[in-house]
């Protein structure tokens, strides 16, 4: 039996929590219509109530405008629109998740719209899933795996895939779930 002082054991808890942590992403987890996503917390900025932005001309249906988060210019992405989906009309539970992620141009941010924000999770990363092949006719570029959690299935999203093509950085797809 090895006698240590209460310090030494709270030092020996603290490292056994970091060594849990290694092996598992933590996810803030969101819901469009009955659909389950998660983003590595990592990458979240804040999350902000829906506000009207500044349209764009000619920018794509899913860009709906940018704001100015802080002096920052912050485009605005509806996340249904950029997943395919259908558009909802905004409501009270309507958010914005202002994201940091990798770009051609370096880190910036962005906002994704999303119908609401529902819990953050913990991981296990050998739990995640690659995402299915589903073939050729549907892009899952923006999958970074699968899992479930609270009996529900949650999709990965990797944010830095969700920017415009001319502005993305390939990410190492499999290795990071964010």
């Amino acid at each position: 039996m090895v006698n240590m002082s209460e310090s030494e054991m709270v030092g020996v808890a603290v490292d056994a929590a970091e060594i849990e942590v290694a092996d598992a992403l933590e996810c803030l987890t969101f819901s469009i219509g009955a659909e389950c996503f998660g983003i590595n917390i990592l990458k979240v900025q804040e999350i902000r109530t829906w506000e009207d932005v500044t349209r764009i001309p000619n920018a794509p249906e899913y860009v709906m405008g940018v704001f100015n988060l802080r002096g920052s210019i912050v485009p605005v992405y509806d996340l249904r629109l950029r997943l395919g989906m259908e558009f909802r009309e905004y409501v009270r539970e309507t958010v914005v998740i202002i994201l940091g992620v990798e770009g051609s141009s370096g880190e910036r941010s962005v906002g994704i719209v999303v119908d609401e924000v529902s819990n953050v999770f913990l991981i296990d990363r050998k739990d995640v899933k690659e995402a299915p092949d589903f073939g050729s006719k549907l892009n899952n570029e923006f999958i970074g795996g699968v899992t479930a959690a609270d009996a529900r299935m949650i999709t990965l999203l990797q944010v830095d895939m969700l920017q415009p093509p001319e502005q993305q950085i390939k990410a190492n797809i499999g290795s990071e779930h964010t």
